[in-house]
């Protein structure tokens, strides 16, 4: 089941106004043809609830918007970035252990309306 913080981005949604938003936005890139694109896809519609207020989600057919997967270098299904201020903040290949993606979202929604600085790691 989706969660409804988390909708799907085609290259026309994801413009300007995700970039210079006050709140980073999680992208999730996934595939239908790969498991692990469900496992992230599950564990983020679990802690999106969370987060909703100081994070903004999305997830990105790979096969439906390959122009977002250029524009953000992804070379590997499934993927997550974190942008904030036309920055990438974090990038992740795979599904990362539950209490890494936690403290990774925790540091991003720290940043809600600060200027754009890399998150560690």
């Amino acid at each position: 089941m989706k969660s409804s913080l988390i909708n799907e981005l085609g290259s026309s949604a994801f413009g300007s106004d995700a970039h210079n938003a006050n709140r980073p936005f999680v992208l999730l890139f996934l595939s239908a043809q790969c498991p692990a694109s469900g496992t992230l896809e599950q564990m983020m519609n679990a802690l999106a609830p969370a987060y909703s207020g100081r994070l903004r989600f999305g997830y990105v057919n790979a096969a439906k918007a390959a122009n977002l997967v250029q524009h953000y270098r992804i070379h590997s299904i499934p993927s997550l970035a974190i942008v904030h201020h036309e920055s990438v903040l974090y990038l992740a290949i795979g599904v990362l252990p539950r209490r890494e993606l936690e403290g990774v979202l925790d540091a991003a929604a720290r940043r809600s309306c600060e200027p754009a600085n890399p998150l560690p790691g």
